[in-house]
């Protein structure tokens, strides 16, 4: 491999007749605040030590005429020229826009137009991301003189819904070094010399005193496997990012430019169906689901590759197509798009709460067409399964190779291969004695989303009837607060907090099982908090209490005197017994009923 490695100012890399672009298959800009305010302590750092600054290493794929395409390190370059157009933007407010130096008039606008554009003043040295670089010419790099120039604080309306979103970040970027641009020229708002002093000084940092490292690389092969090679050591590209590229790669050596335009669109709407979901875990589930390799992150690239190479001539277009079909589908699994049947999607909701890894046999047999009854039917089993093995502790690893190797054995829409892998999944369900013992005997589950599984298929047994619910409108409530008042009585009606006698249970006993919990309307929750128990039930003064609650679940502890460990350890039975008949294989294809709590 043939490189130029340099440590180079940036005055020294946007000069001349330079020009960078960003590729279609690198990601889109995505610095966070944390990530600006580094790089902008930095840069003050420089400033004020009057020494030079690493800001890092960019690398570059020399193109020869055309502009330098960046391989790695465009979220660095990109802030930098938003940096400078920031700067520039400021210059615009003056009048008068030179400083003197040393007796000399210094022109701060030409210092910033120089390294904005080439040397014939007429071409951007910058393009960014394709999802924001038409936003990015018009909102940032345009001069602010110019009629054609738009502002992200007047103008926004004029952007669609997409564009809003994929300019997200952007835009947060470009307000939050403006407001810390503005902060370093406070001082000296009384002082319009000393204020074009200071953004002098700035502006030399930026030139001359930030540092980064460029490296260049000659042709295409060496480019990527440089690509690779950052990813291969733990630096920002994702097995996504690589696939992309390789994919556009191998695209871009077929017949016509369009497809490769084509395929760009086609997996960005593979990733954007997704949502906020990791492209990446879907891959890797994918993965899982065609083919009979265990999957580790780190070889799902060199997977894919495989793939591609079995498919024989256009494999990077088909293994493209398959991919946008099977996002579709993941999208559906997830809770992203509606599958058309909503007692389906009650299912998958339910059963994303608490697991991940039953989409490998779900993405199966998504592909084949299957009826929504004989979805639904898949679904159930999975969920009863994946509910009781998470319960009871089974190990991760072992579930996911079971549902990769049962999926693997559906190879077509028949329903007696269906039923047979229904079948072998159902026969690995851990017994309703486990269930039963793992729910009275073990405190519940940290993780909030199991928890709020189980008290709704509870609450669901009582009722018939789906819980609407969102995080912000209903809690899980410890009965026994978790941080009970001295005074409310708590320690004497369940259990000390130190037991007296070793081995005697004690109050975060009692806490932390199942039939302390329960879920409570928000209102409700913040009001009582860790009162005594007539208060939690009745409310205080205006306030409402338990008594008020209309979930289902709640409806028999009004009447309780007192809440106390034998309640506790009543209601825990309850519960055990309720979820094991519900959660029953015996119970697959039906919705069970449960009696009302009894203490």
């Amino acid at each position: 491999m043939k490189l130029d490695a340099q440590q180079k100012e940036v005055a020294e890399i946007f000069s001349g007749g330079l020009r960078y672009e960003v590729p279609a298959y690198q990601r889109n800009y995505a610095w966070k605040s944390e990530q600006i305010g580094a790089f902008l302590d930095d840069l003050k750092t420089a400033y004020e030590s009057e020494d030079d600054h690493f800001f890092g290493s960019i690398v570059l794929l020399d193109n020869g005429s055309k502009p330098f395409s960046v391989i790695d390190g465009q979220q660095r370059l990109t802030t930098i020229v938003l940096l400078l157009c920031v700067l520039r933007d400021r210059i615009a407010h003056f009048d008068d826009r030179y400083v003197m130096q040393h007796g000399h008039p210094i022109g701060l606008d030409m210092l910033m137009t120089t390294m904005l554009r080439t040397e014939n003043n007429f071409e951007l040295r910058y393009s960014a991301n394709y999802k924001i670089s038409k936003i990015f010419e018009n909102f940032v790099l345009t001069d602010p003189s110019s009629p054609h120039r738009r502002h992200f604080t007047s103008d926004l309306s004029s952007l669609s819904t997409e564009e809003k979103r994929h300019t997200a970040d952007l835009r947060k970027a470009h307000a939050q070094i403006t407001k810390w641009l503005e902060a370093q020229l406070l001082p000296f708002a009384a002082d319009e010399d000393e204020m074009k002093r200071r953004l002098y000084g700035l502006i030399v940092t930026v030139r001359a005193g930030a540092k980064l490292l460029r490296i260049v690389v000659d042709n295409e092969d060496d480019a990527f496997i440089l690509f690779e090679t950052l990813n291969d050591r733990g630096l920002r590209l994702t097995a996504s990012d690589l696939l992309k590229s390789f994919t556009l790669r191998e695209i871009q050596d077929g017949p016509t430019p369009l497809q490769a335009i084509d395929a760009l669109d086609k997996w960005d709407d593979a990733v954007d169906v997704l949502g906020d979901f990791p492209f990446t875990k879907f891959l890797r589930h994918y993965l899982l689901s065609v083919q009979d390799q265990k999957v580790q992150a780190k070889k799902i690239f060199a997977l894919f590759k495989e793939i591609i190479k079995a498919h024989g001539k256009n494999g990077a277009l088909r293994n493209l197509d398959e991919l946008t079909v099977a996002a579709g589908h993941y999208a559906i699994i997830l809770g992203e798009k509606p599958s058309g049947d909503p007692k389906l999607d009650e299912i998958l909701a339910r059963i994303n709460l608490f697991s991940e890894t039953h989409r490998v046999f779900l993405l199966r047999i998504f592909q084949f067409g299957y009826s929504h009854e004989q979805l639904r039917r898949a679904s159930r089993a999975l969920e009863i399964l994946a509910f009781r093995w998470i319960l009871i502790g089974g190990n991760a690893q072992e579930i996911e190779s079971l549902y990769q190797k049962v999926a693997l054995k559906v190879t077509k829409n028949d329903g007696a291969q269906l039923d047979a892998a229904i079948q072998e999944l159902l026969a690995v369900v851990p017994s309703d004695e486990l269930t039963h013992a793992a729910l009275e005997s073990a405190a519940a589950k940290r993780d909030s989303n199991f928890r709020f599984y189980v008290l709704k298929k509870l609450n669901f047994g009582l009722t018939k009837t789906e819980l609407v619910w969102s995080r912000k409108a209903i809690h899980i409530e410890h009965l026994a607060p978790q941080s009970p008042l001295l005074d409310a009585g708590w320690y004497e009606h369940v259990a000390p907090k130190v037991a007296s006698v070793p081995g005697n249970p004690t109050y975060d006993d009692y806490l932390s099982q199942w039939g302390n919990l329960t879920l409570l309307e928000y209102e409700i929750n913040s009001s009582i908090q860790n009162a005594d128990w007539r208060t939690k039930v009745e409310g205080k003064n205006l306030e409402k209490g338990i008594d008020k609650s209309s979930i289902a679940m709640n409806a028999d502890l009004i009447g309780l005197p007192n809440w106390t460990a034998l309640a506790i350890s009543a209601r825990t039975r309850w519960i055990a017994d309720s979820i094991t008949a519900i959660t029953s294989v015996a119970n697959v294809n039906s919705d069970v009923s449960v009696g009302k709590f009894m203490p």
